[in-house]
């Protein structure tokens, strides 16, 4: 096994704040030689975890002393810490250091696997596809956390030039409401996320069902739909409800009502079955559990999403280990980061949800001060859009949207007031104030499919 500078490894990670961060994820204290230093790796690891910092050599010896004695520090711990404290390594062995880490955290990760119980009762089984996932989770585990990519410019373009042949890696994907993808210079770029934020009981499902299926059967977008609130039958009468024009009151009442009303024969003629995903997964998972379930859709099906719909973000859990619930601005923002990563990585776009908090709840208008918990994860995205239901008159209601933050365009001064009918899933172009935009309602009978087939129009839209 690969040998390193284990106290310059310490130092290192105690100067680093991102690299102390990862190696507390997936390096072991006893992957280290020296065992007293494993004692104060793990020490430093359990600060990172609580406190999302490293700890300084100072704060690692008032710790173990507080834990240990001040006997027990200066036998087995103290002359550790010394040699710590005496490295201070320039940065290219601070890098080296690291790497050489990183490298025995694989071998030894990937040995703990491959002898794990589990593993082994997949081997005598034959259980193959249950190997790739655990290998391909494993991989998954250190490749979503390698250094980036660094080049100069001129590197750059070299590299864009021979890899791409200036044919974009992005493509922008209209949601379908029109002013938001103004907003957006003309829709969400893939490797990019998008949140809405919305009051409880604001229409967040309802917008999230009208975008799926406008991205679905108008931009021909593959789209997967997860559901960790609603569960899968009723995301589906939501669907349903889309599909067919008919309020999703009747259809919960009696589903036979939105089938027989040619949302079956709109769902087969504008090829949904192929581009519209729906998962119903547990609350707490993580984005590694997401990715298992695209790498089995990929290697079972063929299937790769364009587009990821989460309804919604609060409910995963950070990969991140050892985060506090309750530390609401560091888990949400890990959460974000967690599916940032994963939309860069899979080359998808992302859009997702989040509620306001109780103040938000009253405002007369929103901000993004009023989002849940904290504003750590609205940072982390590249759009975030409020949505507001401002008002009710028979079956419509106008829905507020305001842009509260566009890194790939300027936010607007005004917010914009649609009308929309949330008991069909339908936001309309028409604006409240009586004026209205070109209407790019799903599906148009005179717009016709890239592939040149005209959707079937449902006789109730």
């Amino acid at each position: 096994m690969k040998e390193f500078n284990e106290h310059a490894f310490v130092w290192a990670l105690t100067a680093r704040v991102e690299d102390a961060r990862q190696f507390a994820m997936y390096f072991r204290p006893e992957y280290l030689r020296n065992k007293p230093l494993g004692k104060v790796l793990e020490v430093l690891f359990d600060f990172v975890k609580e406190n999302s910092i490293p700890p300084s050599t100072r704060t690692i010896k008032e710790l173990l002393e507080a834990e240990v004695g001040p006997e027990v520090y200066q036998t087995r711990y103290s002359n550790d810490i010394t040699k710590v404290e005496a490295e201070d390594p320039d940065i290219s062995y601070q890098v080296h250091t690291l790497d050489l880490a990183k490298q025995v955290a694989m071998t030894r990760s990937f040995e703990d696997m491959v002898s794990s119980q589990q593993f082994i009762k997949y081997m005598t089984d034959s259980e193959g596809t249950e190997l790739i996932k655990s290998v391909e989770k494993w991989q998954r585990y250190f490749s979503q956390r390698d250094d980036g990519v660094h080049l100069n410019i001129i590197d750059a373009i070299e590299k864009l030039k021979e890899t791409r042949e200036f044919i974009p890696s992005t493509t922008q994907i209209p949601c379908g409401i029109m002013a938001v993808d103004k907003w957006l210079g003309g829709g969400l770029r893939t490797k990019n996320m998008g949140l809405w934020m919305a009051p409880t009981g604001h229409g967040k499902s309802a917008i999230m069902i009208y975008t799926s299926h406008y991205m679905a059967v108008m931009e021909e977008k593959k789209v997967w739909f997860i559901t960790n609130e609603l569960a899968w039958d009723e995301v589906t009468e939501r669907f349903l409800a889309r599909f067919s024009g008919k309020n999703v009151q009747e259809i919960m009442e009696d589903p036979i009502v939105g089938i027989c009303s040619d949302g079956a024969n709109f769902i087969r003629s504008a090829g949904l079955g192929e581009n519209l995903y729906i998962s119903d997964v547990p609350s707490g998972i993580t984005t590694n559990d997401l990715e298992a379930h695209l790498s089995r859709f990929q290697n079972l099906y063929g299937w790769s999403p364009d587009v990821i719909v989460l309804d919604y973000m609060e409910r995963l859990r950070p990969v991140m280990k050892g985060v506090n619930r309750g530390d609401t601005w560091v888990w949400f923002g890990e959460v974000a980061r967690d599916l940032v990563g994963l939309a860069k990585r899979r080359n998808v776009a992302v859009w997702s949800a989040i509620q306001t908090n109780r103040p938000g709840l009253s405002a007369s208008e929103l901000r993004s001060e009023h989002a849940q918990g904290s504003i750590q994860h609205l940072q982390e995205v590249t759009a975030v859009i409020s949505a507001h239901l401002l008002d009710e008159t028979g079956d419509e209601q106008i829905l507020e949207f305001k842009p509260l933050e566009m890194r790939q365009s300027r936010l607007l001064p005004k917010p914009i007031q649609l009308v929309c009918n949330l008991g069909t899933m339908t936001i309309t172009s028409k604006l409240y104030d009586g004026g209205t935009e070109v209407d790019r309602s799903t599906p148009p009978a005179t717009v016709k499919h890239k592939k040149g087939k005209v959707p079937f129009k449902p006789t109730a839209i």
